[in-house]
């Protein structure tokens, strides 16, 4: 049965939605400190908001008292469900509250619909006031659950984001995203199909990372050279580039690969090489003179916020002695104030 923490991780990347139903167990690493810390400050985060209303919770242990309750209450018209069990014919799900709405269901005169509590602002981007692709994909799964609980497809879903706003928009705006994407999904989480591990950017807080990357390692998958993500890695085998060492010729090559110019074959030439002999290339030579004095630069994100909260720079002084220094920002304010 398709979840909606399935739906989510189908965005991530959809190999992991094949492993979290038959990937063996003991390959999963231990989460990591900063995954931990994210998962700790979400608790902590939903508490605060929950803090804020009455909630009714379903009863019962297992997961089928509960959904049994869930539905008791919502018969009932509860006005808000906290972690209620849903489930229909295309899957299950628990969204984080169910609120009543004042519209016809198979309830009578009211209906439900979905909120759920992210740690992350909700947005697309710091410019824009669209949704979360991937949190409005997870909503529209919830909306389709509830309409086959209650007849009715919600009107409205809402995320509760970090900065405690309650962001409202339509689900139907991706159900039929969605729907595209249900078939493939339920293939992955039944095991009829399986897809590739490829490289991406939410690798670096995803259980299966060692244990894919102990498999792209072996066969010296393209998507280990930086750039090269699942999309263009299936643009790259169907030209006959299947390993890193393929790669390297696309610098002197004629092939036509979709989405690669002559400078991006060249770029990702280079970073092939870099990758096989593990060192960097020089590329160039550099007029610049030699400083008594070098400072290193680096920065650490939190993705689920757009949040920069750390700047790290080291000092190397003309004798070799490194001083660390550090700014730390615990909110997009303390962010923009560490340029100020």
């Amino acid at each position: 049965m398709i979840t909606a923490q399935d739906i989510y991780d189908f965005q991530k990347c959809p190999h992991r939605v094949y492993l979290n139903s038959h990937g063996d167990p003991s390959k999963k690493r231990p989460l990591a400190q900063f995954l931990d810390l994210l998962f700790r400050r979400g608790h902590t985060h939903e508490k605060a908001i929950l803090a804020r209303y009455q909630v009714e919770r379903p009863k019962g242990v297992s997961v089928e008292e509960r959904r049994d309750s869930t539905l008791d209450l919502m018969k009932r018209g509860s006005p808000l469900i906290y972690q209620g069990v849903i489930e229909s014919p295309i899957g299950s799900g628990i969204p984080d509250l169910l609120r009543r709405a004042d519209y016809e269901s198979s309830f009578g005169k009211h209906a439900y619909e979905p909120i759920d509590i992210k740690s992350g602002r909700g947005y697309e981007s710091k410019e824009s006031d669209a949704i979360k692709g991937d949190y409005g994909l997870q909503m529209a799964f919830y909306s389709l659950l509830l309409e086959g609980v209650q007849g009715v497809y919600p009107k409205s879903a809402y995320i509760i984001n970090i900065d405690g706003e309650e962001i409202p928009f339509n689900p139907m705006d991706f159900r039929a995203a969605l729907e595209e994407q249900l078939p493939e999904i339920r293939s992955l989480a039944t095991g009829t199909k399986t897809e590739e591990p490829a490289k991406c950017g939410s690798c670096s807080i995803c259980a299966w990372q060692d244990h894919c990357f102990e498999r792209l390692r072996s066969v010296s998958d393209v998507t280990l050279v930086v750039g090269i993500g699942r999309s263009m890695k299936k643009d790259l085998i169907a030209a006959g580039v299947k390993s890193v060492k393929d790669v390297t010729a696309l610098e002197t090559s004629s092939m036509k690969i979709r989405g690669i110019a002559a400078t991006r074959a060249t770029k990702f030439s280079r970073q092939a090489r870099s990758y096989l002999e593990n060192k960097m290339l020089k590329l160039s030579g550099s007029s610049m003179e030699s400083a008594p004095y070098r400072v290193y630069f680096d920065f650490e994100d939190d993705p689920l916020q757009a949040l920069v909260y750390l700047y790290g720079f080291v000092l190397v002084e003309p004798d070799g002695t490194r001083k660390y220094r550090m700014i730390w920002c615990d909110s997009k304010a303390e962010e923009q104030r560490a340029f100020g």
